[in-house]
């Protein structure tokens, strides 16, 4: 259910030297020019659980990592449950392990399937081998297909900065920092590397989160990153194109604001006009919103690490106006959202399944000013829960295996942003960013919450 990250980068970090001398095939070269490597990713997923479990039990001294074969038999015995871990640690940080799995065959060379069977791997070996606790369902999920999510970010984004800045130390540093295992089988063996085009967006931003009665305030960054064109006439293979962001609040604590990812597993253009086009595709989504960092009066919860959508993406150039809008219509494997009655250990969410859907336009005119809107709808239902009264108690029970209160949550979140370029570089944005959820419980009343963010920022293009 636990998983440190600490000690991947302290010991990977350790094996930097020097300038990267990696090896990328081109866009030109086909796919049986390069090595499959089966192998080394597995020694690697290995590796990184057997470090972090050895962090886990002789440097913090943690309970769960007390391991033997009699825990192994009854974790095999007792089966998979619904954890109780936060929300941070269930629907973030094991996605991010997974994604630490998932690149480590992603780039070997292995395509997007097979590196799904080595997060899987990764972590189904953790779950049952190596902590003491029931092995954990949405674990399992999150870590595997919330893993390929977070993964394919890592590497496309690793493999673009070790293939465009070779000689920069910076940049070699950065695609260290951003994919450990990728950046190690770069020195290992030659890596499939299409160049893609990549934009990137940050910011600094001064946010008031309004609440009924109450007024807040947070400093956060924020980084957006689009990477391959959306609109090319075929995207044939995962992750050529997609869309990223993260917000890290530093102020008043240093917490995950959000994460963001949209990626194209296969697209085709349908319709080609004269100024644009029309791109009809099936997508993975991964949407994390936590704002726990300003207090529980001002708090939004909500994670999708589990999600694909039919998408339809239409973009217009002119001279003066380019535009673009996308309609995405979600299938929901495993969400997560703000409980206002489940307690149970570390967690204060309900866990389900359900449906979703998205919509964003963005406008930039002649480069001088630019409008970007998004539209998120999540309807998840949790079906797994106590009866009655009890779901109110304050509970402490490592083997409730409950997904929460039995409920039907439905949020929306909307985010709107204006930007202003002083510069080809340098822009000052306006945000306005409103949540709101409707939970309908079984045994309990009707729940509302509504908060309403404004920040302004300072970013720059890139």
């Amino acid at each position: 259910m636990k998983r440190k990250v600490l000690v991947i980068f302290i010991v990977l970090l350790s094996t930097g030297r020097g300038h990267c001398h990696c090896s990328f095939s081109t866009a030109h070269e086909s796919d049986s020019t390069y090595t499959k490597h089966y192998f080394t990713p597995l020694l690697e997923v290995g590796g990184i659980n057997g470090m972090v479990w050895a962090f886990d039990r002789f440097i913090l001294r943690q309970p769960y990592a007390s391991i033997s074969i009699r825990s192994i038999e009854n974790n095999l015995r007792q089966g998979f449950l619904w954890d109780n871990d936060k929300l941070s640690t269930n629907m973030f940080f094991h996605p991010y392990n997974g994604g630490l799995y998932y690149s480590a065959a992603r780039s070997s060379n292995l395509g997007y399937g097979t590196s799904v069977i080595y997060a899987l791997a990764g972590s189904l070996m953790w779950e049952i081998a190596l902590e003491n606790e029931p092995p954990s369902i949405n674990d399992l999920l999150a870590t595997t297909i919330g893993g390929a999510a977070i993964g394919e970010v890592m590497v496309r984004l690793s493999g673009w900065l070790m293939a465009n800045k070779s000689q920069s130390a910076v940049a070699n540093i950065s695609a260290l920092l951003l994919s450990p295992t990728s950046w190690i089988n770069s020195h290992l063996y030659t890596q499939q590397q299409q160049p893609m085009p990549l934009k990137i967006n940050a910011k600094i931003n001064n946010t008031m989160i309004l609440t009924p009665g109450t007024a807040q305030y947070q400093l956060s960054v924020s980084a957006n990153a689009r990477y391959g064109n959306f609109f090319a006439t075929a995207n044939t293979k995962p992750f050529d194109a997609f869309e990223s962001t993260i917000g890290i609040a530093v102020y008043p604590k240093p917490t995950l604001k959000e994460f963001i990812t949209v990626g194209s597993l296969y697209s085709k253009e349908m319709n080609d006009y004269r100024h644009g086009s029309i791109i009809l595709g099936l997508y993975q989504h991964f949407d994390y919103f936590d704002s726990k960092a300003i207090g529980d009066d001002a708090t939004y919860m909500l994670s999708t690490p589990v999600a694909a959508s039919v998408g339809i993406c239409l973009n217009s150039e002119t001279d003066n106006i380019s535009t673009n809008a996308s309609i995405y219509m979600k299938v929901i494997g495993l969400g997560a959202v703000e409980s206002d009655h489940y307690h149970n250990i570390d967690r204060n969410y309900n866990m389900g399944q359900g449906v979703g859907s998205q919509i964003t336009l963005s406008a930039n005119y002649r480069n001088k000013a630019a409008i970007n809107i998004a539209l998120y709808q999540y309807v998840i239902y949790t079906f797994k829960g106590f009866d009655g009264e009890e779901q109110d108690l304050q509970l402490h029970d490592l083997y409730l295996n409950s997904q929460g209160n039995i409920s039907m949550a439905n949020t929306l979140v909307i985010k709107s942003e204006l930007k202003y370029f002083l510069s080809n570089r340098l822009f000052l944005s306006a945000e306005a960013n409103y949540f709101f959820r409707h939970t309908q419980y079984k045994y309990f009343p009707v729940a509302k919450k509504n908060i309403l963010e404004i920040s302004f920022g300072i970013g720059g293009a890139f």
